[in-house]
This record gives structure tokens, C-alpha cells and sequence, in this order.
């Protein structure tokens, strides 16, 4: 008997499905045309941002490379940060805080892949077959990953990695992570 890896499952019914499938079409969006980032964290998780500079430097990466749309995914402390991200882009889609969590379980599963920061959309988005770049930062891969087969956590090696820590003076494990390992990374997953 085959084993792979292990991954969580959450099967969803067709009434969520199709709402889902709603907001695709509603948005231009069709299955395997698009990807995702999902870049905010709770306001305590400030740390595991990646930031709006890096975020809009890989759109275009993503953009340039793979010609898809972009769509963001994130809760309301994440509106501000998605609206920076997304301002005078037209290859963005901002579908932040216009799902519910259940309708995002089909957008994710619909999505060629994902970019993540280390937060919990993330860990759902692993319920799903989609290849997925998380971005670790302050905590440690081995313990935070998302369970999955084709996900790829992401961390600079610097000394104080996995560190936990909630405040900062220097953010190394997110500002030494560039937009092109990024991009890079991604083509080792799908």
C-alpha cells in the first residue's frame, strides 16, 4: 500500500461549492487560471508578515512568469495590507474579507497554487491538493507546516530563526526572504 503524506480533509457540500464557484465567475476566475496570496496574519502575529513591498514585488514575478491573476485572500485586519498590495494593479483580484472560510476551502482548492504566510488560512488551504509556498519567518517549519504533500516552507537560515519572538528590531527572517527565491520556489512545487 502507497502512503503519502498526511493532510487534513474537509469536505464541504455543493451549496458552499457552488457559492464558491460563484465568486470565481463573478471575478473572472476559472480553475487552474489563478493564484493566491494569502498575506496577513492576526494583528499579534505582526512578525509572520512578509510585508506589501515583497507581496507586490512577487505579483509581478507571478505575473511576468506564469500570466495569472493574483487574488488575495485575508481577513478584515488584513484589508489595509491587501488594498496596498492590490492599488494600481489589474492583474490583482482582492478578495479579502469577501468570503467566508467554508467558501474558501473550493477557492483554494480551484487555484493553480498559494503563497502563505505561516497563519491559519494557510493550514486550510492544506486541505486541499494545491502546491503551497509558506513563509515561516519567526517560527519554526518543522512544527508549523502545513501538513500536505506538495507545501514548502520557506525560512532564511539566520541565527535567531524560529525564535517566537512578537517583537522585533530587525525582522531578518522575513526581510532576508526575497520576492525571486519566492518565484523560484514556486516552480519546485507545482
Amino acid at each position: 500500500m502507497k502512503r503519502g503524506p498526511f493532510r487534513p480533509i474537509i469536505n464541504i457540500g455543493n451549496t458552499i461549492k457552488n457559492s464558491s464557484l460563484r465568486i470565481l465567475k463573478n471575478n473572472n476566475l476559472t480553475a487552474k487560471s489563478y493564484c493566491i496570496f494569502i498575506c496577513g496574519s492576526n494583528p499579534r502575529g505582526h512578525l509572520k508578515r512578509w510585508g506589501i513591498k515583497n507581496y507586490t514585488e512577487l505579483s509581478v514575478l507571478v505575473e511576468n512568469k506564469y500570466k495569472i491573476p493574483v487574488v488575495l485572500i485575508g481577513g478584515t485586519d488584513d484589508k489595509e495590507e491587501c488594498l496596498a498590495i492590490s492599488k494600481g494593479n489589474k492583474n490583482i483580484v482582492n478578495l479579502c474579507n469577501k468570503t467566508s472560510l467554508t467558501e474558501l476551502i473550493e477557492i483554494f482548492n480551484q487555484a493553480s497554487f498559494i503563497v502563505a504566510n505561516d497563519t491559519g488560512p494557510a493550514h486550510l488551504a492544506s486541505t486541499t491538493l494545491t502546491p503551497m509556498i509558506v513563509i515561516t519567518g519567526p517560527t519554526d517549519p518543522k512544527k508549523v507546516k502545513p501538513l500536505g504533500g506538495k507545501i514548502l516552507a520557506l525560512q532564511p537560515e539566520i541565527s535567531c530563526k524560529n525564535c517566537y519572538q512578537t517583537e522585533c528590531s530587525h525582522h531578518s527572517c522575513m526581510i532576508g526572504l526575497s520576492p525571486n527565491e519566492v518565484i523560484k520556489s514556486i516552480g519546485e512545487v507545482l
